[in-house]
Formats: structure tokens, C-alpha cells, sequence
């Protein structure tokens, strides 16, 4: 009688480890950060209360500096402003003090002055809103509209030990994207690329969202999707993005230039590609055009990505079947 055989293969893995993360606000007393470490603080000043007792307070956490491109779709930026506003400017808490972002600001073919002076107008309301403001306005002013263009001189702004988070515009966050920027981009060492929640297109939820509530994110399956092949989103220092150089500046219309970084920043020796889910990103739906003037490549990753966020496989056998149901196909 033949014997089904079968082989069994057991994977033995490390042990379980358990690390607590303590906000940097949350403590008056820090241990020292050394070279390579998290960088939740820039550093560390004792203050002696007398000859007996040193108390160690911490200093202002480690700046982040957010960039996103922009040309043209005034919304969607005054959504990305607001929830900078609700998030960062009207909070106290000393680890949202160093928070700025950066809006670099540059005409398509198709922008008019008319247009381009209109989204200026609006960001710089922004900024005089608030005596000190963290929100900054960088104006482009020649060449047509490239992603990778326009993070890159933005990027060239900065200092190469500053800390840059590169953001885009269809993107809403919570406070706790920043404490997880700082501790997981460390300087010389390591960059993080965040996995983020991406809504599916509202025509086809099973359920109707409630207005969009910046203190908490409903990530379920009917709604959206995580992008694990998604690399728009990135954290990392000045000096490390000069050592892969930096972006294709010279890709046009959508995508490709943040696949290019990631394979550049994997095959890098001296740096580790850091990458975890994180709840506290979410993008946006938007309708996506994919341009027939795209290269090939670009086209297949675009039209690819529009199929991928039309609707989770569930909803759309659903959707199916209810239009079968009423002889529409």
C-alpha cells in the first residue's frame, strides 16, 4: 500500500527580545545617546542641584526637517497643512518643538504664473499665522515639475547632520510618526522607509469613514491596503543620502525615482535599509492619470498601482456579482 510521506522542517529562530520605548518627553532622565545610537536627543546637559545629586535632562529631541514637493493641487495641500497645524503647531510637547516642514514649490507645464502665485499666497498665510513658524516655503523657480528634482534641492538646503523626513503631498500623519523617525534614522547607520496604509477608492468601501480625524487613523481591510512596495516615504540624515547621490533627478512624469533610492540605499555597505509597518501614515485616495507619455516601465508600475488601489479582492468579486445581478454586465 503506498505511504504518503511527508517533511516536516522546523525553523529555529532567536530568542524573544522585548524593548520599551519611552517617549522623549515623557522622561526627565535620559542615559547618554553615543554615535550610532537612537537619536531621540541631540545630546544631554547635567544640571547639578547640589554637590551630592546630578539630575540629567534632556535636551530638545533631534530636529526633523519634512520635505514634499508640490505643483499645483491646492486641496490636497491645504489638507497636508492642516494636519501639520492640528499635529505640530498646536501642540506643547517638546518632541513636536523641532518638527518643520518644507514646501518645495514648482511649476508642471501646464501651471500658469496665476496658478503657481496662488498656492504661494496660500502657504505663506500659513506662515503668518504663527510668529515663529516651522512651516517654510521653497519657490523653484525654473524647469518643469520632476519628484526626484524637486527633493533633491531641497534636500541640498540642509546640513549633513540634519535629519530629513521625505513626505508626499497626499499624505496625513499622527504625532507618532515622529518618534519613530528619530529612533529608527541614525546617523552613519541607518535609514528608514515606513510601510503605510493606503485607502482604496471610497466608491468601493463597504462602509462609509466618518470625517478624517488627524489623532487616529480606521486602517481596515475594506478600506485600504498596506503598500509593501511602496518607497516614497523615507527618514534619513543629509551626509547619508550624499553617500548614494541622492535622486534621479532627470526621471519625468510618475514614479521610478523612489524605487531607484531604495536599490541604492540596499546595495550601500555602509548603511542599513530599515522597514516597518507604521499606523501612523496614511495616504490618501486620489485618482491616478497615467500619462501616455510615460517611459514603459513607468507605465506598467502606474497602471498597476491604479489597479491595486481600485478595491480589495473581496469588495470587487462583490461589486461584480451585484452588477451581474442586475444584468448591467
Amino acid at each position: 500500500v503506498p505511504v504518503r510521506k511527508r517533511v516536516y522542517v522546523v525553523q529555529k529562530f532567536r530568542p524573544l527580545y522585548f524593548h520599551e520605548l519611552f517617549s522623549s518627553y515623557s522622561s526627565a532622565i535620559l542615559s547618554p545617546v553615543g554615535a550610532g545610537s537612537p537619536n531621540f536627543v541631540n545630546s544631554i546637559s547635567p544640571v547639578i542641584t547640589n554637590t551630592n545629586t546630578t539630575i540629567i535632562l534632556p535636551s530638545l529631541p533631534v530636529p526633523i526637517h519634512m520635505i514634499v514637493p508640490v505643483s499645483g493641487r491646492l486641496p490636497t495641500l491645504k489638507r497636508l497643512l492642516t494636519n501639520f497645524d492640528h499635529i505640530v503647531m498646536c501642540s506643547n510637547d517638546s518632541d513636536l518643538l523641532n518638527v518643520h516642514i518644507y514646501i518645495i514649490l514648482m511649476e508642471t507645464a501646464e501651471d500658469s504664473g496665476e496658478r503657481m502665485s496662488t498656492l504661494a499666497n496660500y502657504i505663506k498665510k500659513f506662515v503668518q499665522k504663527y510668529q515663529s513658524s516651522r512651516i517654510h516655503l521653497i519657490e523653484v523657480e525654473n524647469g518643469n515639475f520632476t519628484r526626484g528634482y524637486a527633493r533633491s534641492y531641497g534636500a541640498s538646503r540642509f546640513n549633513d547632520t540634519d535629519l530629513l523626513f521625505f513626505i508626499d503631498l497626499d499624505m496625513v500623519f499622527t504625532r507618532d510618526l515622529f518618534p519613530r523617525i528619530r529612533y529608527h534614522t541614525i546617523l552613519n547607520k541607518q535609514v528608514y522607509f515606513p510601510i503605510i496604509f493606503s485607502q482604496y477608492d471610497p466608491n468601493y468601501w463597504e462602509t462609509i469613514q466618518s470625517s478624517l480625524n488627524f489623532s487616529s487613523f480606521t486602517l481596515r481591510g475594506d478600506i485600504g491596503y498596506w503598500r509593501l512596495y511602496g518607497f516614497g516615504m523615507l527618514g534619513i540624515y543629509k551626509v547619508d543620502l550624499g553617500q548614494i547621490g541622492s535622486w534621479n533627478v532627470g526621471i519625468s512624469g510618475w514614479g521610478k525615482e523612489d524605487v531607484e533610492i531604495y536599490d541604492k540605499l540596499v546595495q550601500c555597505p555602509t548603511l542599513n535599509v530599515f522597514r516597518a509597518i507604521d499606523n501612523s501614515l496614511m495616504h490618501i485616495f486620489h485618482t491616478k492619470d497615467c500619462s501616455p507619455t510615460l517611459r514603459d516601465d513607468q507605465m506598467n508600475m502606474c497602471k498597476g498601482t491604479k489597479s491595486i488601489t481600485l478595491g480589495s479582492q473581496r469588495i470587487l468579486v462583490r461589486y461584480v456579482q451585484k452588477l451581474i445581478e442586475l444584468n448591467k454586465i
